[in-house]
């Protein structure tokens, strides 16, 4: 059990693997998982996604039809990557955008990169 002194840095640990998940990259992470962290339950659940494919959307920030890259959940609605923009939908709604530099850059690698893993050219 970590002690009152770790629990900052695996904050700041759970942060950045939360942050590297949202950018795509793989690493193992089991369904759920939980860690009891002095007393108090912190519950991770990072879900796989059942389907990926590769969409044509009209995104409103480009403003034209854009090839995009889509991850569908087995409980939850489908994730969308624009590949032009780096702009996310998840459920139909814009994803907020997140607060540090090239954002926009590291979303749309990660959706040309995926494309590319399924076999289609960015």
């Amino acid at each position: 059990m970590p002690t009152s002194s770790s629990v900052p840095t695996l904050f700041i640990s759970l942060r950045k693997r939360h942050a590297e998940f949202l950018l795509g990259h793989r690493f193992h992470v089991p369904r759920c998982r939980s860690m009891d962290i002095g007393g108090s339950v912190i519950h991770i659940h990072a879900p796989v996604p059942v389907e990926e494919k590769c969409v044509v959307i009209d995104c409103p920030t480009c403003e034209r039809p854009r090839r995009a890259f889509a991850a569908f959940y087995e409980w939850y609605g489908a994730t969308v990557t624009c590949a032009g923009c780096g702009e996310q939908w998840a459920d139909g709604e814009r994803v907020p955008r997140p607060f540090y530099r090239n954002w926009r850059d590291d979303n749309r690698a990660m959706a040309i990169r995926q494309l590319g893993r399924l076999g289609l050219p960015a």
